[in-house]
């Protein structure tokens, strides 16, 4: 696909083995593309996430860019093979990047807040929020598909 797009809003954001975190990103924030870090396990989850936020928002389906990690809990030197010239690209292309700080592991995170730093460098607008479940963590993990809440943070 190259560089080039049509902008809009792009969403990184990684993702864990709880999909309800993704799913309530996606519904409250509406991008047009979206920048997935996670892992191999977690990579399954996706989805059927983006599914059940399509048939919320009724909207065209996200285009997602995976990028897995080898090492979702120490993998910090994955930084440079994650960003490629293709994840390059869509930050470049962005009209706005809404960066979701949560879920995953820390170094998942730390891996979206790393390719958000890259986007700054690059003069491409990045807000922050997270997706906050209140719910038990059991309840959580059985019933994923309920929207969350979306708090945007100060830049």
């Amino acid at each position: 696909m190259g560089v080039s797009h049509d902008g809009g809003i792009l969403l990184i954001t990684p993702l864990g083995l709880s999909p309800g975190v993704i799913y309530s990103a996606l519904v409250h924030v509406k991008p047009a593309r979206a920048i997935v870090v996670t892992s191999k396990e977690g990579a399954m989850k996706l989805p059927m996430a983006l599914k059940k936020a399509q048939a919320i928002t009724k909207s065209a389906p996200v285009d997602c860019l995976v990028r897995e990690m080898e090492d979702p809990f120490t993998g910090y030197q994955e930084a440079s093979r994650i960003l490629d010239s293709k994840v390059r690209g869509w930050l470049q292309g962005a009209d706005t990047i809404v960066l979701n700080l949560s879920g995953g592991t820390t170094m998942l995170q730390y891996i979206v807040e790393y390719l958000a730093r890259v986007a700054e460098r690059l003069g491409v607008p990045v807000r922050r929020g997270i997706a906050l479940d209140r719910r038990l963590f059991a309840e959580q993990g059985r019933n994923p598909y309920v929207l969350g809440e979306w708090v945007e943070l100060l830049s």
